[in-house]
């Protein structure tokens, strides 16, 4: 009946005159409304129904002997009918409602031939019994075979037949998904087992290791059984087990960074690792999985190069105190044979000299004739000259001024000497009080002075230097030579004499420092850097 017809009779009904207290107008009352509920609630089943994702049906089986597996196919067209199946088992199945409804075995023609033994032994087992049905399988929608699931719960019926209502899925995209999960997991357990490295996943808050593999039972020592009641606390030796859980909260709230550590083996050895820590999520809890990687041996590789490094810097600090030493006695030996030369040259020489020149002074005084006189003469004059050379020999060799008063008055001496020689303006500036740590350094002082003074002279193409003496640092003074000449000096193997190589070899082995910069057309500037009390 209609909606239209039923509101039309309610019309007729009320329009009787009859009296509320009779029976029959109540029941039609209410008889309507329990039929508009039922409706109501159809509509919101079907609506449901429709709605759903997954296949929706019912099937009517009539009541009959007991089912056998070679009887079910034959007697789906008489036994069976399908009261009402959603547009989605029809999508699922690739059937349309009008085949559904004319062909009862439509879907036993569509499950997959290898799995249809299964699926009619399930069926006659669920009608025997009876008992919900399940079944997984695969079915053949077109050319393509897709995975399903049917579950349908019976209901009896007081005529002996059996409504079967169920629910039918496609777990194709599902058991792809499992399978692809599934072969992840194997490869990813068929590498953590292969893998050459310890790894490990352990509980951040107890630090009990939760898996492991057999590199990790390998290189520690122990069975997997006794692995799997460690924890990490039991085997770590670079930290208290106070530290190991602050840094197990790090790598939590902070990342994952690479550090070192030792760790214990069961026999008591300790070796060291790389640890590659990473914070995972297994089974929807937060874990740590790690990577230990062995490098004990560059790590004992590395100890024993530290050690033989230090050997050998022990041993060139005491190869270059000792070089220093020997540099210091032979710029000492140096100077005292050079004031020994001119000793001799002032003291014995000079005065032989001196003696010929008042032998032939007497000689002349004794009236000699004419000829006699001009020889006599003659040698006077070289002697004179021999004489005043071997005063600037002996001066130049070992200037009095250095050992008597220090080398900034024996400098002040040399850049007088220097200009009255060479025609070399020196300006010199700066500091005027300081004492060298040893008469070494000073003579080398002035003499790598002398010598850049004289590679002004012949190289720099000027007629003017500085020497300007600073403090730096507490007990030392560096004195500059600067030149504003043509620059570009270069220190050379090939060099002769004291030179730029000298002067620099000479300073390293001393253990002071030297400096040259030098550019072309901006001049030079040599520094030492010498040692003061």
């Amino acid at each position: 009946m209609s909606q239209f017809q039923k509101t039309k009779q309610r019309k007729r009904l009320t329009a009787v005159p009859v009296s509320p207290a009779k029976p029959s107008v109540v029941n039609i009352s209410e008889h309507t409304q329990i039929a508009e509920s039922l409706s109501l609630e159809r509509n919101l089943y079907r609506d449901l129904v429709a709605s759903l994702p997954a296949g929706v049906y019912r099937l009517r089986v009539k009541a009959a002997r007991e089912w056998v597996d070679n009887e079910w196919i034959v007697r789906l067209g008489t036994n069976y009918s399908i009261e009402m199946a959603n547009d989605a088992f029809c999508q699922i199945l690739g059937v349309t409602q009008s085949q559904c409804e004319a062909n009862t075995a439509i879907v036993a023609e569509r499950i997959h031939p290898d799995d249809r033994p299964d699926f009619i032994a399930k069926n006659v087992e669920a009608l025997n019994s009876p008992a919900i049905f399940q079944w997984n399988g695969r079915i053949l929608k077109g050319d393509e075979v897709r995975w399903v699931h049917f579950i349908s719960v019976p209901r009896l019926l007081a005529n002996g037949d059996m409504l079967w209502t169920g629910v039918l899925q496609d777990t194709t995209e599902r058991r792809q998904a499992a399978e692809a999960l599934r072969e992840s997991e194997a490869r990813y357990r068929n590498l953590f087992e292969q893998a050459g490295d310890p790894i490990v996943v352990f509980d951040p808050k107890t630090t009990a290791f939760q898996d492991f593999n057999s590199a990790a039972c390998r290189l520690m020592g122990y069975t997997r059984k006794e692995f799997s009641k460690l924890t990490l606390i039991d085997l770590e030796v670079a930290e208290t087990a106070p530290e190991i859980r602050r840094h197990v909260r790090k790598i939590m709230e902070k990342g994952d960074p690479v550090f070192e550590t030792r760790l214990k083996t069961k026999s008591g050895d300790v070796l060291y690792f790389e640890i590659r820590p990473k914070t995972i999520v297994i089974g929807g809890k937060a874990v740590i999985q790690a990577i230990w990687h062995d490098i004990t041996g560059r790590k004992r590789a590395e100890d024993l190069l530290l050690k033989s490094r230090d050997e050998l810097e022990d041993k060139v600090k005491e190869r270059t105190v000792r070089l220093q030493a020997l540099a210091a006695e032979l710029t000492q030996a140096e100077h005292k044979e050079r004031e020994r030369i001119a000793h001799v040259l002032h003291e014995d020489l000079q005065q032989r000299l001196m003696g010929i020149q008042y032998k032939l002074h007497s000689l002349r005084e004794t009236g000699i004739d004419k000829s006699i006189s001009r020889t006599v003469n003659w040698a006077m004059k070289e002697l004179a000259e021999t004489v005043h050379l071997t005063r600037e020999l002996a001066t130049h060799i070992a200037p009095p001024v250095l050992s008597a008063l220090g080398l900034r008055p024996a400098l002040d001496w040399l850049a007088r000497d220097v200009q009255a020689k060479f025609n070399l303006a020196v300006e010199i500036s700066g500091c005027r009080s300081f004492k060298l740590a040893s008469d070494g350094v000073r003579d080398f002082a002035f003499d790598a002075v002398r010598e850049l003074l004289l590679n002004i002279c012949k190289h720099a193409g000027v007629q003017s230097a500085a020497i300007h003496i600073r403090a730096v640092g507490k007990h030392q003074i560096a004195i500059e030579v600067r030149d504003k000449g043509k620059g570009g000096a270069e220190i050379r193997e090939d060099q002769d004499g004291f030179g730029l190589l000298s002067v620099r070899e000479r300073a390293f082995a001393l253990g002071l420092g030297f400096d040259v910069d030098s550019r072309p057309g901006q001049g030079t500037c040599v520094t030492l850097i010498l040692p003061t009390f």
